[in-house]
């Protein structure tokens, strides 16, 4: 197939189709046909969008600039839709005017519970949903501080936090705590007490770090640092074509991060809250219903860290290399070639629409706009992916004490994929200090921060001090890794784990890294290393071995290397905790990867198998590797789909539904190895 460049161009490319169901082509002039226009309607009766977010914020800018005024103007689009979700087997929607009257009444029947703590704060203890963001405002509305409290911490941790800040109630969707707790359902449930005054609103927000280093803060936020924040969103939006982009008239935010984190308090809900666009809940974060949720929704936009990114990616190669037919190596060549094609970008545009089609009608569908990785490092490869695929990522920058202060907005393939974080947004500026540190100034910068208790001062010039080693070029900046996180190597030399990490490959590990373990007086470079689950010892071995000669062609820099049979990103974080693991290392207590195999044979693949078929069949006698399903155990046609759904679930991996040669725990172990899902 020949794609020319427009007419006029010294480019003429000869692209051969690379990927598979890519009959029956037809080139459009329109490639958006007409899928992207936006109803004016939906733009507060202007034409266009640029004309729409100029005026919102104009009006911001003429405003308190506080959260009441933020607030105000998110719902003056009262038939917008604010959000979307499943219900049943449809899809239930609220407007701008609906959220609205749902949050005063929650603020009336909150007044009675926060008499008397004008002022204080109050704890909110929730799961993303509606109700969340009806319960954050409608603290405000009752002249209460929201403290968003992190869901995933540590009970200890978050009882030291309303120990020392004095939190006297907590709003829950469940969980109680050693103060006064609100549950949701009784705030349901509960008779209105009165109306409130506008002129009670509150003006600031705090939110907590994520305690990476086992050591917690608290940043606040005032109504002038959000509004700068979105200041910074509507430069954005009139910047960036993909990040105004919406799909059949809507833009469709994902609501997958967790509202009480800056990235998703800030990049998710302001910067499209304010402009009265979508939001799509989840019902669960599994990835079918994440998957299905993106595609029934028609989502456009899905900020996220890289570990979802890092899923997605990993679970596409594994499909591919499972076919043996040339699918994976095809693949690989057509993010290579996309690469090459990018310098004549209606020509790449064309070819990743065309071959990698059915790619992304098993991810998200045609629906995505614009997507950006933010919150921890993320590889080139998984970059280069998404991009080529059809799938714009962009890389960001942000702490809970700064906000969100940066992202790429290039649209250049090197830009993209090279893992810089762009360049600052309006309303801050960098400055790299001679220690390599990344140093922040502006005004989105949390208003104050403390720590146990205790204020944490910026510098007099106004610089926070990131802790981040960062380098500059032509597109942007980098982020190396922490400085917290730099220990000594064998050799002497210091060793940054985000960097190193990059050069290392274990395809047979499920996760790695580097931490700093406390021996002998010093911070030691350990490697650890994820094995599979139920991974035989002759696979234990092979990763050892290969550890081995990785880091010996690193000039020994790694001090020694541990293998452990426990996740290093817990089910509760969204990256690695590395002074989490280094604790765990120097108290004893992550357990060592030993492949474990009892007298009867059965390894604890087998025996975790054969456990599903007792569950299933209702069984309590000994069932032993090679006792078949339905022959010797008395299964059913429809225990044998039982017991696979249940296997899909827990290994995320496919079973043929016929159970041809898999109706015994040593054949489905052995089909679960094959496959990825253990080894």
């Amino acid at each position: 197939m020949v794609l020319l460049a427009p007419q006029g161009s010294e480019h003429v490319v000869q692209v051969e189709i690379l990927m598979d169901h890519c009959y029956n082509f037809k080139v459009c002039t329109d490639l958006n046909d007409g899928r992207n226009m936006v109803d004016k309607t939906s733009l507060g009766g202007f034409s266009t969008i640029g004309a729409f977010v100029s005026d919102k914020t104009r009006c911001l800018e003429e405003s308190q600039r506080d959260f009441r005024s933020i607030y105000q103007l998110m719902i003056r689009e009262k038939d917008n839709i604010f959000c979307e979700r499943m219900d049943g087997y449809s899809i239930k929607k609220t407007t701008y005017g609906m959220f609205d009257e749902r949050t005063r009444s929650m603020a009336q029947r909150l007044a009675c519970r926060l008499e008397g703590q004008k002022g204080k704060l109050v704890g909110l203890f929730m799961q993303n949903s509606e109700e969340w963001l009806q319960i954050f405002w409608a603290i405000l509305m009752n002249g209460a501080r929201p403290l968003l409290m992190n869901t995933r911490m540590a009970r200890p941790l978050l009882e030291e936090v309303l120990r020392d800040y004095s939190v006297e109630t907590v709003i829950s969707d469940g969980e109680t705590f050693p103060c006064t707790t609100v549950l949701l359902e009784e705030l349901l449930s509960q008779e209105k007490t009165k109306l409130l005054s506008d002129g009670d609103w509150a003006n600031e927000i705090v939110l907590m770090t994520s305690a990476t280093t086992l050591k917690v803060k608290l940043c606040a936020y005032t109504g002038e640092n959000m509004y700068a924040q979105i200041c910074d969103s509507s430069r954005i939006i009139r910047e960036s074509k993909r990040m105004k982009k919406h799909f059949k008239g809507a833009l469709k935010q994902l609501v997958f991060l967790p509202l009480y984190h800056i990235f998703g308090l800030v990049a998710v809900f302001m910067w499209f809250g304010f402009y009265s666009r979508t939001f799509v809940f989840l019902r669960d974060y599994a990835p079918n219903t994440i998957l299905n949720t993106v595609r029934r929704h028609h989502v456009t936009h899905v900020f996220a860290v890289p570990i979802l990114w890092n899923r997605i990616y990993e679970e596409v190669l594994r499909e591919v290399k499972r076919r043996d037919d040339g699918s994976y190596e095809k693949l690989m060549r057509g993010i290579a070639l996309y690469g090459k094609l990018s310098a004549v970008p209606p020509v790449a545009k064309l070819f990743s629409k065309v071959a990698f089609r059915k790619v992304r009608e098993e991810i998200f569908g045609e629906s995505i706009s614009a997507m950006i990785s933010g919150g921890s490092v993320i590889t080139g490869d998984v970059l280069r992916f998404f991009n080529a695929i059809g799938y714009p990522l962009s890389n960001g920058y942000g702490m809970t004490e700064i906000g969100i202060t940066s992202v790429v907005l290039s649209d250049k393939w090197r830009a993209l994929t090279d893992r810089n974080v762009g360049r600052p947004l309006h309303s801050v500026e960098y400055r790299i200090s001679e220690e390599k540190e990344l140093l922040v100034r502006g005004k989105t910068i949390a208003e104050r921060v403390w720590q146990a208790g205790k204020p944490v001062e910026k510098d007099a010039d106004g610089w926070f001090h990131t802790h981040d080693l960062a380098i500059e070029d032509e597109y942007g900046y980098y982020i190396l890794g922490r400085m917290d996180d730099v220990v000594i190597g064998e050799n002497g030399e210091n060793i940054n784990p985000d960097q190193t990490e990059q050069a290392i490959r274990l395809p047979g590990a499920e996760a790695f890294a580097i931490v700093g373990v406390q021996e002998a007086g010093q911070r030691v470079p350990v490697l650890v290393i994820q094995a599979p689950a139920y991974a035989k010892e002759e696979q234990l071995e092979a990763l050892r071995t290969e550890a081995v000669r990785q880091t010996e062609l690193m000039s020994g820099m790694i001090r020694r290397i541990l293998l452990t049979d426990e996740p290093l990103i817990g089910e509760n974080d969204f990256k690695v905790n590395r002074a989490q693991i280094a604790k765990r290392i120097e108290n004893g207590t992550l357990r060592e990867a030993k492949a474990r195999v009892s007298q009867d044979g059965m390894d604890d693949l087998m025996t975790e198998v054969a456990g599903i078929f007792a569950s299933v069949l209702k069984r309590t006698d000994p069932i032993g590797p090679d006792d078949h399903l339905i022959l010797d155990l008395g299964g059913t046609s429809l225990d044998y789909f039982t017991v696979i759904m249940e296997l899909q679930n827990r290994f995320g991996i496919t079973f043929p539904q016929d159970g041809t040669g898999l109706s015994t725990a040593r054949e489905i172990a052995e089909h679960i190895r094959r496959h990825g899902g253990a080894a």
